[in-house]
Formats: structure tokens, sequence, C-alpha cells
């Protein structure tokens, strides 16, 4: 009777699992692992841990992912599974992907490589060979290893070339499209995003579940393109399905995506509050790539915010977390908002023992290439920079000069890069390019402004402010904050 109630509670987890009902299936499954007490059903008992380390990794629960497994570990000790062959493939699969998500990198790597070496008794040992891979491949690039990542991705598309599997394919896109978009080539990373959309296309039904984490991870290329609506758009129509099926790890995506949306239009008291929200849920997930990733942000809002000290210790924590889980990339990205950081708070020695670093990790991650342009890049600045000087062009010298300091500190040339920053300075002030209402810079990062009627210009962000004070209790016009003349050009009254 019981075993019978087991085997009716698999069925409709299963199928509540196929209508994306993950919590109510996790419980189905639970329910019935608790019916199966006798050794004989042990390989039913593995095959539910199976079911329910996929619905665990569907709501982003990696810590009983390997929960799940390590229980299957100690079952395969049991004479009657005798240490078989294919189910320890799957246990050891199920803890391989459980720690790339828990950015156990090197745990993952060991596990997988362990999944990819036992015999291939069947074609579905096969599968979870290519699963494996993947995961491998994933847990390369989390260790900032692009070469060993791309080759693992590169053999699963090869064994599909003849017998395609669209599942694999999308998976290998997907992780394709993320390497990418953490190499900042979100053209690519666009066009693989894309093709995962295609896939999906043709079989629905399978892959529906995806859907929604390609919206929100494809929002992040629209996003750094200038593709600030649909960029909104995706992400807004990932988060609401993301809500609907309790998919956590596509809702703390979609909170990351949307902080950054709002920090790119400068409008920080929408941004930091996402940033927070997002953090905490890939806290409580685990995921610590995703939190290095996420501080970044944070880091950058307080740094737009000119709250130096603050910027500087997130920034710090970021680098601590980076530095545990072996992430070099984010080492480079923490280091390089650092030496920006220290500069302008006028510490050199610090911002030098961040250039050194970003030395050394550039080394080790053979970007060797991307120094030779970056040289190539001064240089051409440099001709740039001569010409708006002998031409007067003070606005052509401000950008050669902005794009100089960017340079210069990934080179390593703090110096160099601190000299730019005075030129910047002192252009800025010659121009007059500050903002009368917020005494922040202009010129410097696209965005838009509006012209006042003495002539000056302030951002557009800020002519609401302006609005509420424009006229006195008598009922004439304040002055622009700029030069005190009376402002009738006021653009918010006038639009």
């Amino acid at each position: 009777m019981g075993q019978g109630a087991a085997k009716r509670e698999i069925d409709k987890g299963t199928r509540l699992y196929g209508e994306q009902k993950f919590d109510a299936a996790i419980n189905e499954w639970k329910s019935a692992l608790r019916r199966m007490t006798k050794k004989e059903k042990l390989p039913d008992k593995f095959n539910t841990l199976n079911y329910l380390c996929m619905a665990y990794f569907d709501t982003g629960k990696y810590r009983e992912v390997i929960a799940c497994a390590n229980q299957q570990l100690e079952m395969l000790n049991s004479k009657t599974m005798c240490n078989n062959a294919d189910f320890m493939q799957e246990a050891y699969f199920n803890l391989a992907r459980g720690y790339e998500k828990l950015s156990e990198f090197k745990k993952s790597i060991s596990y997988a490589k362990g999944c990819i070496e036992k015999e291939q008794n069947n074609e579905n040992a096969k599968d979870i060979m290519s699963f494996a891979t993947i995961c491998l491949a994933k847990a390369y690039h989390g260790l900032s290893d692009f070469y060993n990542a791309i080759n693992n991705f590169d053999s699963v598309l090869n064994k599909t070339e003849n017998n395609p599997s669209l599942h694999m394919r999308f998976l290998v896109f997907e992780s394709l499209g993320q390497l990418f978009s953490k190499l900042k080539d979100y053209d690519t990373a666009h066009l693989y995003y894309d093709r995962c959309l295609d896939i999906i296309l043709q079989d629905a039904v399978t892959l529906a579940k995806y859907k929604r984490r390609i919206q929100c991870q494809i929002a992040l290329p629209m996003l750094h393109m200038g593709r600030f609506n649909d960029a909104m758009e995706q992400c807004e129509l990932s988060m609401k399905d993301a809500m609907l099926r309790a998919d956590r790890p596509v809702q703390a995506r979609c909170l990351f995506t949307f902080a950054e949306i709002h920090r790119k239009r400068k409008d920080f008291e929408r941004s930091f509050p996402r940033y927070e929200s997002a953090y905490a849920l890939f806290v409580e997930m685990g995921d610590r790539l995703n939190q290095v990733e996420v501080l970044g942000g944070m880091a950058k809002c307080m740094a737009a915010l000119k709250d130096f000290e603050q910027a500087i210790e997130i920034n710090h924590k970021a680098n601590q977390l980076a530095e545990e889980i072996g992430n070099k990339i984010g080492l480079l990205d923490c280091n390089i908002r650092l030496a920006e950081l220290y500069i302008l708070t006028g510490n050199s020695f610090a911002a030098h023992q961040c250039e050194e670093s970003l030395s050394r990790l550039t080394a080790e991650l053979e970007l060797f290439c991307g120094i030779k342009k970056l040289e190539n890049a001064i240089e051409i600045n440099h001709k740039a920079n001569q010409l708006a000087e002998e031409i007067g062009n003070k606005i052509g010298i401000l950008d050669c000069n902005i794009r100089l300091a960017e340079l210069y500190i990934l080179t390593g040339n703090s110096f160099a890069a601190h000299q730019c920053e005075e030129s910047l300075s002192r252009l800025t002030a010659e121009l007059e390019l500050f903002c009368g209402v917020c005494g922040e810079s202009m010129g410097q990062i696209p965005e838009h402004l509006d012209k006042l009627q003495c002539g000056h210009l302030i951002h557009s962000k800020c002519t609401p402010h302006l609005a509420r004070y424009t006229w006195g209790r008598k009922g004439r016009k304040r002055p622009c904050p700029s030069c005190r003349n009376r402002s009738s050009g006021n653009p918010v009254l006038s639009r």
C-alpha cells in the first residue's frame, strides 16, 4: 500500500515539475521518500533524490542539491546498489553542478571529471557525460580559465553536430553568452542569447522554463548597447514569470539587472535597494560568484554618489569574495575600480598596489594581446589630443584625457593617470561643464542635458528640482543657479 502511494506521489511530482510547480513537486517527492523504507526500493529512492536535485537546482536551493547527492553516495555503499557505475555517475554530476553554483569551483571540477571518466554503459550515461562537460566548462569559467572553458564547450558542440541535441546546444550557447558578457563583448553575448531564443522556439515544451532565464540575461547586453527600454522590457517579462514560478535564481538576476539599468540612468535611489535585494537572495542561495558582481554594481553606485569611502569598503568585500572563490576576472574588476578610487582620494600608495595586482592578474589571465591594444589606443589618443590642442578644441582635449586616464589605469601607470585627471578638472572648470543644480560635471559620460534661456546647461534629471524653485513668493522668477540671471526658459515649465 505504502509503495503504491509512493509511486503515485512520484508520478504526481513529475507532472507538477513539468508544469513548473517546483515547490509542489518537491513536497510530493519528499513524501514519497518517507514511504520508501525497504532496501529493495533503494534504486527508486535514488531516482527520487535525482528528481529532488533537479527541482532544488531550479529553485536555487543549491545546498539541498549537495545534501541529496551525498545521500545518493551513501546509498551506493549498500549491497543492493554495490557502487553501480551508472548511479555513481549521476551522483557525481549532481555534486558537480551543486558545487559549481555554490562557487566551489575546484570541487565541481573534481566531481565533473569523475563523472566524465566513468564507464559509458548506456545512452543515458553519454547524455550525463555531456551535461557534466558543460558543468566542467562553467566551473573553469568561474575560475576565469577561459581557455579550458571554451575547449569544453566546443567538445560538447562537436559531439552534437551529427546527433544534435537542442537541450545541449542551448546550454552551451547560454554559457557562451555569459562568458562573452563577462568579458564585456556584449555584441557576441547578445548573438548567443538570440540563438538560445531560437532553440526555445524549436522545442517550446521541453525548454519553456529557460525562456525567462534568457530574457533576463539578454537584458544586460542590451543595456550596455544603449537599448535601455528593450532591456527593461525583457527584464520585466522575465521577473513576472520568475515570480509566478518561484524561480529565485532568475528573480535575483532580474533585480541585479534592474539595479544596473537604474544606475545607468543615474537613478541611484531606485538602483541601490535593488542591488541590496539581489545580494540578499544570492547570499541566501550561496551563489558567491553573483555576489561579487552585485557588490561591484553597489560600489559603482557609491562612487557615482561621491561616497568614495563606502565604495572602497564595498570593493574590498567584493575583492575578498572573488579571492575566496578564485575568480580572477572578478579580482581584476575590483582592482581596476579600487585603483581609480584611490587615485581620486589621493592614496597613491594603495593605487600603486592595486596596479601591481592588475599587472599580475592580467599576466595570469593571458590578456597580453589586450595590453598591446591598450598601448596602441594610448598612442592614437595622444595623437588626437595633440591635434585638439593645436586647433584649441577644449571638448576634444577633455574627451582624450577621459580616455587616457582609463587607459593608464588599465596599464598600471598611476602617475600618468593622475596627470590626466588633473587636466580633466582644469578643463571642466574652464568649460564651465558643471550642472548648476547638482554640481556634478557634464560631458564626460553619455547623459541628457537641458539648455536654460541664459545659455547654461543642466542635467535633464535635475530640471524637476529647478522647476520647484523657479517662482518666488511674489511670482518673480528665481535666477539660474550658475549665473544668477533670471531664467524664464526653465525646460520643465516650457514643455
